[in-house]
């Protein structure tokens, strides 16, 4: 009997072992896949920052250049001959138009368009407002939404019996879309290009169930999701100084990976958000892998 009694317990001990073994490898493993997934993550999203920056560089030295010489162009009429040039290279560039315009929301484009556009009011705004070079967005009168490199020029050029004050170039989102690579990750990843303080510069169509009409990310986080507020409160510390990280938390009963780094322009940086399980999948299969060779 003692005998029995004394095998029941060196079983039950061993299960408990087994047990507690599990569980500190399902907690270092758990911590595994959270450093792994975020690296990833976070080198995945370094060179979209790098490409976006190199980006918006080359669309800011393609209208410095255009100021520069434009003016002089345009005094002896030869200006059509360059924008010729610009129209023979859209395809290469992807771009969907070259565009002088002034306050009154007029417009001239390369392509030889010209009229007023009450659509673009609100980011012709945010130029003359910020009176230095911006990126913007608006949704064009077909409803396809843009993005716009804009600045503003260093003479104002007369053509015909309209004054020119600012120039700028416009892409279709969607450029936007595969140059941050929101179709890696199965096509389930957010991207945001925001502020240091949060506030949203431009976005890709968000495929997690984040509304796509909001001023702050950060702020609309908070007060809707759950997750460990020093991670928040470490995350807008990190970004004025330009550091990078990671941040973890639960929407709508799903767990989602959010990483940020700093792309080189201004105080911006790259926002990406993807769902834990799509990052996670093939790590915990090798998790319950191992769990089952222990049972």
């Amino acid at each position: 009997m003692k005998k029995k009694r004394k095998n029941i317990l060196l079983i039950a001990g061993m299960l408990l072992a087994l047990l507690v073994g599990i569980l500190v490898y399902t907690d270092y493993t758990q911590e595994q896949i959270y450093q792994e997934s975020t690296e990833n993550l976070l080198s995945t999203y370094g060179q979209s920052a790098k490409t976006f920056t190199m980006f918006a560089q080359r669309n800011w030295n393609i209208l410095t250049d255009w100021d520069s010489y434009l003016g002089a162009l345009a005094e002896r009429g030869e200006q059509e001959g360059q924008w010729q040039e610009y129209i023979a290279q859209k395809a290469t560039w992807q771009y969907t138009d070259f565009y002088l315009f002034n306050e009154q929301c007029e417009f001239w484009t390369t392509a030889g368009r010209q009229g007023t556009a009450e659509h673009m009011r609100a980011a012709f705004e945010e130029l003359y407002t910020a009176n230095e070079p911006v990126i913007t967005s608006y949704t064009s009168s077909q409803g396809v939404r843009k993005i716009m490199f804009a600045m503003p020029m260093e003479q104002p050029l007369q053509l015909g019996d309209t004054t020119y004050t600012a120039l700028a170039v416009s892409y279709d989102n969607a450029v936007l879309e595969k140059l941050l690579g929101s179709m890696v990750y199965e096509g389930q990843s957010d991207c945001y290009i925001v502020r240091s303080n949060g506030n949203i510069v431009l976005s890709t169509e968000p495929k997690s169930e984040i509304p796509e009409q909001m001023t702050n990310l950060f702020d609309y986080l908070e007060a809707n999701v759950k997750a460990d507020q020093p991670y928040f409160d470490e995350m807008r510390k990190n970004l004025p100084l330009q550091y990078k990280g990671s941040v973890s938390y639960t929407f709508n009963r799903k767990r989602y990976y959010m990483v940020y780094q700093p792309v080189g322009v201004k105080d911006w940086a790259i926002i990406g958000i993807v769902p834990t399980n799509v990052m996670d999948a093939g790590m915990r299969q090798v998790q319950m892998f191992t769990i089952a060779l222990l049972v």
